[in-house]
């Protein structure tokens, strides 16, 4: 019942959230997406005993998740937001169409293939399975992270138009392409702890 409680005023802070985005109100945007999930972690911890180590694991999940907002509200400019938010969100479409799939074959490989340590015939092939897409995704990335910064300026150009190609967003585009490489390989590597 309180699950359904807090959900639903998590849904109610929802258009005011997307108001502030529209009248580029950026520090009440961040306050009006975290404030429901405040309110949401409050609610749940009133249907809950045990809550003290509720309520910290849901302000520890409230900073881990909108902490970067945060910080960027209160010490950027809106800018800087709109160059990392425009940067952000075309670094994550690549992200999540080249290495999300990827990312689910892996959990499911070594979600579906527990082996004991006694069995060394699978462990070995896990082992080349493991190395195989360890290679792959660093070999993806690694492609990003070379090809991308020289085209960072004509793929901001081409989506969003000469205005954003004509800022900082193709510096910052540039970096992202580098922490596309990270993200790859510790993508495999987070698959690989199930």
């Amino acid at each position: 019942m309180s699950s359904g409680v807090a959900a639903v005023i998590e849904l109610v802070g929802e258009p005011f959230y997307l108001l502030c985005a529209v009248n580029l109100q950026f520090r009440l945007r961040v306050v009006m997406d975290s404030l429901p999930l405040a309110v949401r972690a409050l609610v749940t911890l009133g249907g809950v005993t045990g809550w003290p180590v509720l309520v910290w694991l849901q302000a520890e999940k409230l900073v881990l998740a909108e902490g970067s907002k945060m910080v960027m509200a209160g010490l950027s400019s809106s800018y800087d937001q709109g160059v990392l938010g425009l940067v952000g969100n075309l670094g994550s479409l690549l992200v999540r169409t080249l290495f999300q799939p990827l990312e689910e074959l892996a959990f499911t490989l070594f979600s579906r293939h527990r082996v004991s340590a006694s069995d060394t015939a699978a462990m070995q092939q896990l082992a080349v399975a493991v190395r195989r897409m360890v290679k792959g995704m660093a070999l993806l990335g690694l492609l990003v992270a070379c090809m991308g910064p020289p085209f960072s300026w004509l793929a901001l150009r081409l989506v969003y138009g000469q205005r954003w190609a004509d800022t900082q967003a193709p510096q910052v585009l540039a970096l992202y392409c580098a922490y596309i490489l990270l993200l790859a390989v510790n993508g495999e590597w987070a698959g690989k702890r199930v």
